[in-house]
């Protein structure tokens, strides 16, 4: 009875309601996103743990290639990213340091799964 409980828990989300909420969290587009992946900014980030099972630069390639798709074109192995990005992204977002955060590895990591803190975000 109590393993009917914790699935009673889960929370299973649409194709479409995960899509969505992707498309809302991600506030770069493909070719701003790319631009910063080949900096050298971006490169700060690859000198710190990795707090994830994907290093944010490899989570920014992934990003950029479902940006890059039609929905329709999207596979199993899209949605399961996109997944763990509306999973990592608004933890790490209630993380931020206080002060300045413009030049900070905190902004970095975000911005290099796909959402840049500085940018207001998308009108929903």
């Amino acid at each position: 009875m109590l393993h009917l409980l914790k699935l009673s828990k889960t929370v299973v989300k649409t194709k479409d309601q995960i899509y969505t909420e992707f498309r809302e969290l991600i506030n770069m587009g493909s070719g701003e996103l790319g631009k910063w992946l080949y900096s050298k900014e971006s490169k700060l980030v690859d000198e710190e743990p990795m707090e994830t099972d994907i290093p944010a630069r490899k989570a920014g390639d992934r990003t950029i290639k479902i940006l890059r798709k039609k929905r329709f074109e999207l596979t199993k192995s899209n949605f399961d990213h996109m997944e763990r990005v509306i999973a990592y992204l608004p933890n790490k977002i209630e993380e931020r340091p206080e002060g300045d955060i413009t030049n900070s590895i905190w902004r970095y990591t975000l911005m290099s799964w796909g959402y840049d803190p500085l940018k207001e975000t998308k009108s929903k």
